[in-house]
């Protein structure tokens, strides 16, 4: 299995792609829940997560996002639910997002398997009349408010131990683009509809207090669209994290996290851009917090955070 990892690793690395995924989607280590419903639960205890991204800052209308998870399994530990969601803004445009999700676990050899579903409602509303036309002649830009309430489901399976994970999930099965009548909602919108994503990882430890872990996360588009984010971290006395992360659209991201407790860890990740764009903006940070009701007795290298 770890052969097989491996290949896959270097294999989805190598690839370029053109599609464009959410800003949970590109920080796998807080987010598994935002893309595979399989994943609710997996903490075995109650967990919450919050995160809050800013990009483009010297951009006026710059993008920023919020995020907020909950998840846990039931007393039997067979069941577990999860909820994920997220509020943002992008220029005229504001969204939010709400997933429910739910999922049956079984063991199966060293590890635990787990089948979910998930159901998303999503909303997008544009303040066309807030925009600002150079052309005042201009007949193109709307002088109207866009709003769009759309529903969705979506289903993974996803497969852990100690010392790697695996999980393969389409998120959004319905495709509701041909429900919008606004093209740039529309184009906002549609690479996310019946992407498949895979997702795989694992840690090595090389020294009693060291370990190298790796990950990626790689989309699969309906119309050909690929996308992949690779993550190299060290974790250092189990308690420091440090890590990089590549895009292939060009980010690459700087992350430091701290462990404070079995219970509680916080992170902070900087990007930066590597392509022509790098000379007008100076990237995105990450703000990342974890709480989880582990009990008092528990060893912080009794249960990790990865996954």
């Amino acid at each position: 299995m770890k052969q097989i990892l491996f290949s896959i690793f270097l294999f989805t690395y190598s690839i370029s792609m053109s599609g464009q995924l959410e800003m949970a989607k590109h920080n796998l280590l807080y987010h598994k829940l935002a893309i595979n419903p399989a994943y609710a639960g997996a903490e075995d205890v109650l967990a919450f997560s919050a995160a809050y991204q800013s990009n483009w800052s010297n951009f006026e209308g710059a993008p920023s996002t919020k995020i907020f998870n909950a998840h846990s399994p039931f007393p039997s530990k067979h069941v577990s639910i999860g909820l994920h969601t997220q509020f943002g803004q992008l220029g005229a445009t504001q969204f939010w997002e709400i997933n429910l999700s739910y999922n049956y676990r079984i063991s199966l050899g060293k590890g635990i398997m787990s089948f979910g579903v998930n159901t998303v409602t999503e909303s997008y509303r544009i303040n066309y009349s807030g925009l600002a036309a150079a052309n005042y002649a201009d007949l193109e830009l709307p002088q109207f408010n866009a709003s769009y309430y759309l529903s969705n489901y979506g289903t993974g399976v996803y497969y852990r131990t100690a010392s790697y994970f695996l999980g393969l999930s389409i998120p959004k099965l319905i495709d509701r683009s041909k429900a919008i009548e606004d093209n740039y909602i529309m184009d906002l919108m549609r690479d996310d509809y019946r992407t498949t994503y895979l997702m795989a990882g694992g840690v090595l430890p090389v020294h009693p207090k060291v370990k190298i872990g790796a990950s990626f996360l790689t989309g699969f588009g309906r119309n050909g669209t690929f996308e992949n984010t690779t993550h190299l971290y060290g974790i250092f006395f189990n308690t420091l994290w440090l890590g990089i992360t590549h895009n292939t659209d060009g980010m690459v991201e700087g992350m430091v996290q701290i462990e404070v407790s079995p219970r509680i860890r916080i992170g902070f990740g900087q990007n930066f851009k590597t392509g022509s764009l790098r000379n007008y903006h100076d990237g995105k940070f990450n703000l990342m917090a974890n709480y989880r009701f582990v009990p008092s007795h528990q060893h912080p290298t009794q249960k990790s955070f990865l996954f």
